[in-house]
């Protein structure tokens, strides 16, 4: 009898890492998030668009909007530039919607 072979599947912590700067805009269901993650104890999320899963790493301009939404509601977040803060840091400036 001859033996079947399976496939080895590469399991991973993520999904692939985007970068919403780069990206500008991304519209799909909010499937994950994962807090304190590194040694800067950040956010990831993970949205899943087009039956493909993508994660990005929070900020101080996204944490506060995205904490808001429940996972498995829609979400569109658009990245709107950079500003400075009163601190004279650089901030990335994000729009989130959700339904």
């Amino acid at each position: 009898m001859k033996k079947i072979e399976k496939e080895w599947k590469k399991v991973n912590n993520f999904p692939p890492i985007i970068d919403l700067a780069k990206e500008k805009e991304i519209v799909g269901t909010l499937v994950d998030i994962r807090k304190e993650v590194g040694r800067n104890k950040s956010y990831i999320y993970t949205v899943e668009s087009n039956g493909e899963k993508v994660s990005f790493w929070g900020s101080a301009g996204l944490d506060p909007l995205l904490t808001q939404v429940a996972i498995g509601n829609e979400v569109k977040i658009v990245y709107k530039g950079m500003v400075k803060t009163a601190a004279k840091r650089n901030m990335k400036v994000f729009e989130v919607y959700c339904r």
